[in-house]
């Protein structure tokens, strides 16, 4: 009754419940991953609570992990599949499959003790600890303990609180944001378990006998591999002949019927998150020792029987309390409360512009009524430096743990990378207060350079981290002491931790990755740019042309209702954005099914062109005639008038500021640049006042430097008065053909062309292959097309040596003329140009293909250790390369007979320290196997749109990979170089310069 007159009294003011006022600080909101805005901190925190630093630091503790960064180590999905395969057919283990439920993560530690990703206090924790409860309440109200869901969720709290462990959860709801379905109802997930003791998390059998013990909701599992390897063999082509139209109902039944066992969750996806699935997560899990398949069988068994026993009397028909229509005196509104009712009644879950909050708010107030709660009050200072806080414990400290921590802080610092260190007080009802820290890696690649500094044992660096930390005295803030011997070493990471599959389906990833994330897009760049991000996108996932052809219509037309919905004023507030796109999604899918939705529409000119001048007024006048010849606007150069379809000017002295640089770069791939009057005739009869040719020139030279596609020269003459066809002269024309053939794409299949490229190594044998094949290929100047016929192709060989840095934008220049041709691209291919391949071809109609050394060159080399300049080792870091040693002396014995100053790309005898640059190349390929090597290329050049229809050209290398034997000296040359190299992802460049001239290799 309470709860309903909170609804009824407006619930978010401040007389709903007298005196209990969520306190507004800053640390309610700190970075969540939705999005949410930070509320503006209290003026007078730090007047009512002292926020000192408790220095000198003596203690610290895991208060909550999450999994380490989930990373396959630039191996792709087809390697993994392999390799998960081969293990499950030696009997050596088998898979699991769960669902990917689409929410919000959010930490339990018990009690009160919620945390969000890199964050405290805030609506995600409140919702989800509303959520558990009203989970309880549900699964315990039938059953013989009925009535206890207090004492239930109490023992669970308790038992997490006493054993030091991290319940993860997916908090699944409609008021918190949209991701790719609004859910049915609201609810959690229990995704992981981590014992912060030991540094460790659950197995999958693990969390599901914890959940079942208290009713938690856990995932739905299903087992693959433990009768036969031939289940795993169809679960593979059940996804790949479903991952185009996958939904939850039709994959749970698939999955069902196939697997060995079936453990069923409380909460089935179609009843209560909706039929679109995100996709399914497949692990690879190794048996224990001395635990064989008829063992596991038992233990998945008695869980899938158990799993059935709890759904008998907790149906998925068993509604909540708050869908009750009897009003029950003992359902409070702790365990009561509806999250929709409750976001309906306060308009929203977002934050006003003056700060509030109105849906935290009252969450707060609904959590207040099961008695006093902790506040929060965030440090003035963003992010402490904590590694240097912390830099004695790691020699000093006594405590197993804060010596850990201790050293993992050090690691992180070493790494140089935005990490922000976020510290919180927190005061508890019982004055017992205590210091958090909010650990937040802000980008993903820190995760993998902590992953490759670690040492064997140290602690790793985890996600939805927090800490908690004490001053001088023991136990000053209420940190927990620890029994020694619950710490335990670190398990490093094997490779099984590695296979690991996220498997995505594409209803899915339309609604997400295309309609919901590109909005912003479509809003400052218009539907156009957008258009092309829908074929790159859907090529990039080898979508097949059928569904592209139902998709690629629908997505059209969705940015153009988008952008009129975004650049639209909307009275009611309610303006689309990522956070409410399912609500816009459903009247246009409505609207699209009806025939009624916006048709797409085609640009005059989908190209950007810029027009410099040393006058601006010329510039502005040759822009309006292109422009009107274009049948599009002229505008002046700006970060947002460098949008494609629009002719830009300036003056050559104009200042370029660095968001107007940033925007030249983005729009590159269809850039325009021409240059006007900078001709000796145009500059000796046009007077530029104050300003010498000398300056007009070198003014003009960093505007021919920016990377585009096409660069014009044009004379004041060639510009006519108007765009009338009779006005224009032969120059003119000239330059709106070129225009024209920078966006002009030739899509027929029957005259795609060929860009052949080599991944390798300087050395290999490029410039030898290619010229000997190359008049070969001239003679035959024809290629068969798909209906058999032969038609005249030409040929072309680029030599990157001679091009230089321009090298791609020339290629692409080249191949935008001739599409037909066959390319031969004379240069190395490393991972970091694949993409730029990929583009290539995808903007050229091209086909790409690789030239790859065959198994002699391509075996995997493992380096144990790494070695840095000063002397100082890390032993037990490992890596590994597609190529052989043998391979790489190969190379570096050719680049050391090329006469001294012989090669253009200066790269020979006289070059100091060249056989480093061939180590540097070598270390490029990190973390790729010689298995992996053809799928990873296949996958980079797929990122950029192409796809690798073809398959590679495999060359002999060497006789025999095993005849001559690598000298032990050279070997451990070779070797100390590729630890040096290794070292240098983990300094700055000019570290890295110094220790090549401190070697000599």
């Amino acid at each position: 009754d309470r709860y309903r007159d909170m609804l009824t009294l407006g619930f978010g003011m401040s007389a709903a419940i007298p005196g209990k006022k969520r306190p507004r600080t800053e640390s309610n909101s700190m970075g969540s991953k939705e999005g949410e805005k930070r509320d503006k901190p209290a003026a007078t925190a730090s007047a009512q609570s002292p926020m000192d630093l408790p220095r000198p630091i003596r203690k610290m503790r895991l208060e909550a992990i999450f999994h380490p960064k989930f990373e396959n180590e630039n191996r792709s999905d087809k390697a993994v599949r392999r390799e998960m395969m081969e293990r499950v057919a030696k009997q050596e283990g088998y898979l699991e499959v769960t669902l990917k439920h689409s929410g919000s993560l959010v930490l339990w530690s018990g009690h009160t003790r919620f945390y969000s990703k890199n964050s405290v206090d805030n609506q995600y924790t409140y919702a989800a600890e509303i959520l558990v409860r009203s989970h309880m309440e549900r699964a315990w109200r039938g059953s013989q303990r009925g009535g206890e869901k207090e004492t239930q969720y109490n023992e669970c709290s308790q038992f997490l609180k006493e054993n030091r462990l991290t319940l993860a959860f997916e908090v699944v709801t409609a008021v918190l944001g949209d991701h790719g379905d609004r859910p049915r109802k609201d609810f959690v997930m229990l995704t992981a378990v981590a014992d912060r003791s030991r540094e460790r998390f659950y197995s999958t059998a693990e969390v599901i006998q914890l959940a079942q013990r208290f009713r938690l909701p856990h995932n739905d599992t299903w087992i693959f591999g433990i009768s036969s390897a031939d289940s795993v063999r169809r679960l593979f082509a059940w996804y790949d002949a479903s991952r185009e139209t996958g939904k939850a109902r039709d994959t749970v039944e698939a999955l069902s019927d196939a697997a060995d066992v079936t453990v069923s969750s409380m909460y089935q996806h179609e009843d209560f998150q909706g039929d679109i699935l995100e996709g399914i997560i497949i692990r690879y899990v190794r048996y224990k020792e001395n635990q064989d398949i008829d063992v596991t069988r038992r233990l998945m068994d008695r869980l899938s029987s158990e799993a059935v026993t709890i759904l008998e009397e907790v149906p998925a028909s068993l509604p909540f309390s708050f869908e009750l229509d009897i009003e029950d005196e003992q359902t409070s509104p702790l365990f009561g409360a509806s999250l929709r009712q409750t976001s309906k009644a306060c308009g929203g879950f977002s934050t006003s512009d003056n700060g509030e909050n109105k849906f935290q708010d009252s969450l707060y107030q609904i959590l207040s009524t099961g008695g006093p709660r902790s506040t929060f009050l965030k440090h003035p200072d963003k992010s402490i430096d904590l590694p240097a806080m912390t830099k004695h414990l790691t020699t000093v400290s006594d405590d197993i743990e804060t010596s850990r921590i201790a050293c993992m802080l050090q690691q992180v610092g070493s790494l140089n990378k935005p990490v922000s260190y976020v510290l919180v007080k927190e005061d508890t009802p019982d004055e017992k207060g205590r210091w958090l820290c909010i650990i937040h890696v802000h980008n993903d690649e820190t995760f993998r350079q902590y992953h490759l500094k670690r040492n064997h044992g140290e602690m790793n660096l985890f996600r939805g981290f927090c800490i908690e930390i004490n001053g001088t005295k023991t136990n000053e803030l209420g940190i927990e002491h620890t029994r020694e011997n619950d710490i335990r070493q670190a398990p490093d990471r094997t490779a099984d931790d590695f296979l690991m599959l996220k498997m995505k389906f594409l209803p899915y990833m339309t609604r997400t990755f295309l309609c919901r994330n590109n909005l912003r897009m479509i809003e400052k760049d218009g539907p156009f740019k957008f258009y092309r991000q829908i074929e790159s996108m859907l090529n990039k996932w080898a979508i097949s042309v059928e569904s592209k052809k139902k998709l690629i219509p629908f997505l059209q037309s969705w940015a153009v209702f988008a952008h009129s919905a975004l650049t639209t004023s909307q009275g009611d507030g309610n303006r689309l954005s990522q956070s409410n796109y399912l609500d816009y999604l459903e009247e246009f899918s409505k609207l699209y099914k009806e025939g009624k939705a916006p048709k797409p529409i085609k640009p005059n000119y989908e190209g950007t062109v810029i027009i410099v001048s040393p006058l601006q007024d010329d510039a502005e006048r040759a822009a309006c005639v292109i422009a009107q010849r274009l049948e599009v606007k002229a505008t002046p150069v700006a970060p947002d008038t460098l949008l494609p379809g629009n002719i830009c000017y300036c003056s050559i002295f104009n200042t370029v500021n660095k968001h107007t640089k940033k925007r030249i770069g983005q729009v590159s791939d269809t850039l325009s640049i021409i240059f006007l009057a900078f001709n000796e005739e145009d500059l000796n009869a046009r007077v530029v006042e104050g300003r010498d040719r000398g300056k007009v020139l070198g003014f003009s030279k960093s505007w021919r430097n920016y990377d585009c596609a096409e660069r014009i020269d044009m004379r004041l003459k060639d510009i006519p008065g108007s765009a009338e066809e009779d006005n224009c002269s032969d120059e003119f024309r000239s330059c709106i053909r070129q225009l024209k053939s920078v966006v002009e794409r030739d899509t027929d299949e029957k005259s795609r062309g060929l860009l052949v490229f080599f991944p390798g190594l300087p050395g290999c044998g490029k410039s030898t292959i290619v010229t000997s094949v190359n008049e070969n290929l001239k003679k035959a100047q024809g290629l068969l097309t798909n209906d058999g016929a032969t038609t005249s192709r030409n040929v072309y060989v680029l030599e990157g040596d001679a091009v230089g840095k321009s090298f791609w934008s020339q290629l692409r220049k080249m191949r935008r003329a001739d599409s037909r041709c066959v390319m031969v691209a004379d240069k190395n291919a490393p991972p970091n140009s694949l993409k730029l391949i990929g583009l290539n071809c995808y903007d050229t109609n091209g086909v790409p293909i690789a030239v790859i050394p065959d198994n002699s060159a391509l075996q995997t080399t493992h380096i144990k250790g790494t070695k840095f300049p000063d002397g100082e080792r890390a032993p037990d870091t490992t890596h590994f390369y597609p190529f052989s040693l043998s391979y790489l002396a190969v190379c570096m014995y050719r680049v050391l007979q090329r006469p001294p100053k012989s090669h253009r790309g200066k790269l020979d005898q006289s070059t100091p320290n060249g056989c480093m640059i061939l180590i540097l190349f070598f270390s490029l390929y990190r973390s790729i196997s010689a298995e992996a090597f053809s799928d990873n290329v296949d996958s980079k050049v797929a990122s950029g749109g192409a796809v690798m229809s073809l398959r590679p050209i495999v060359l002999p290398f060497l006789r025999s990979a095993t005849e001559q034997p690598l000298p032990d000296d050279l070997r451990s040359e070779l070797v100390a170089a590729i630890q040096l190299q290794h070292s240098a992802r983990l300094r700055s460049a000019q570290e890295e310069a110094k220790s090549y001239r401190q070697c000599d290799f």
